[in-house]
């Protein structure tokens, strides 16, 4: 589907719920927005889509260091869904 939206040039913006280490794997996404709370539907979502459509400022950072990828390979990828653990954490 991204190589699809890309090659017709159709914008997409990738949005993450679950954790700042789930950019990792949509990194052929050319605009990416993380909104964490522990739940997904909440308000959570309904603020990053207000910010994505420019309602409300996008302010703050990831929570963690994404550019030290020791813990990538501690995930392996099963039929999509991501199984494994992060060390430290």
């Amino acid at each position: 589907m991204i190589s699809f939206t890309s090659e017709h040039e159709i914008p997409v913006v990738g949005l993450s719920l679950n954790q700042p280490y789930d950019i990792m794997y949509m990194q052929e996404i050319p605009a990416y927005l993380a909104s964490y709370t522990g739940q997904t539907g909440g308000q959570n979502v309904q603020s990053a889509i207000r910010s994505i459509f420019g309602e409300i400022p996008i302010t703050g950072k990831l929570p963690v260091d994404i550019s030290d990828k020791k813990w990538y390979d501690y995930l392996s990828k099963k039929s999509g869904i991501i199984r494994g653990y992060i060390p430290g954490i």
